[in-house]
């Protein structure tokens, strides 16, 4: 086991968890994944050596003891919002390491009930001088990211997009990119919070265009008036009707999503690749999959 003793990571199952925790493994640490009993394990399958897979459920602190029992460093995966559970049981015990994956939502202007929840998961940690916290931007890597692999496929299928602020920036990030700082972070000594994205921020309309030519598509971006459709926005929730958005998840898209990774940079030697070498690189191991 690595310096620092028994590390549990949360969140474990998900889509960059599954990433990170093959990574350490790779590099020689054992681990203890707390999952609840209804996650997939599947993907464990062919992991040697396996990690330890204790069942919990976050939303309910009770159900923690035993993966939190004995464990000196933590890598929160899971929702930020979670981390007052973990606290709770972890009590005054003090942690060698813990690293938490929170969310640049949380640098966001618009007030609302999921902004809240991240700032107030991120206080929840406290003051730990062995505590670090790391905010992604938007996650894309290869298979389902949910982010760009969504806009991917719906580029192939329609070739069209509309678009609710096109020219605001947005500043992605690649999911192997994310892992190494993450990483990074286990292993140093650095604290505070960081910023997490890409080297550059670029419009949506330019991503889109950027991934349209990844992919051999040429996109038509169709832009929304932004006032115009927060106006109709607002109009439609006062008459409460059933919306697919709300107001606020619409201003957030008019917000510019442009961050300052100079500290993570400097502190954890973040070293992310351009969204185009990121999405070329993806483009080319599905080609060489088919």
């Amino acid at each position: 086991m690595k310096m620092g003793g028994p590390l549990l990571i949360t969140g474990g199952s998900g889509y960059t968890g599954r990433r990170l925790v093959r990574r350490l493994v790779t590099q020689g640490e054992t681990m203890r994944l707390l999952l609840r009993s209804t996650s997939d394990t599947s993907w464990i399958d062919g992991i040697e050596p396996a990690p330890q897979v204790v069942e919990g459920d976050l939303s309910d602190p009770s159900s923690l003891h035993e993966a939190m029992d004995g464990v000196q460093r933590l890598i929160h995966l899971a929702h930020i919002r979670h981390t007052s559970a973990l606290m709770s049981v972890l009590g005054h015990r003090r942690l060698n390491r813990a690293v938490l994956v929170s969310s640049l939502r949380a640098k966001s202007q618009v007030p609302c009930d999921s902004v809240a929840e991240v700032l107030e998961g991120e206080q929840a940690a406290g003051a730990r001088s062995t505590t670090v916290i790391l905010r992604p931007s938007m996650i894309y890597g290869p298979g389902n990211d949910r982010n760009l692999s969504r806009l991917a496929t719906w580029l192939r299928r329609c070739r069209w997009l509309p678009v609710i602020g096109a020219d605001g920036l947005h500043q992605p990030v690649h999911v192997d990119d994310v892992v190494d700082a993450i990483v990074n972070a286990l292993h140093g000594t650095a604290c505070g919070i960081y910023s997490i994205a890409g080297p550059e921020a670029i419009s949506y309309a330019e991503l889109v265009e950027t991934v349209g030519d990844v992919i051999g598509v040429k996109p038509r971006v169709i832009r929304s008036p932004s006032r115009l459709t927060v106006g109709m926005a607002r109009i439609w929730h006062g008459l409460r009707l059933p919306a697919p958005v709300s107001v606020a998840q619409i201003r957030r898209l008019l917000e510019d999503k442009q961050y300052d990774i100079e500290p993570a940079r400097r502190d954890l030697d973040f070293s992310p690749r351009s969204l185009p070498d990121g999405l070329a690189a993806i483009h080319c191991d599905e080609v060489e999959a088919c």
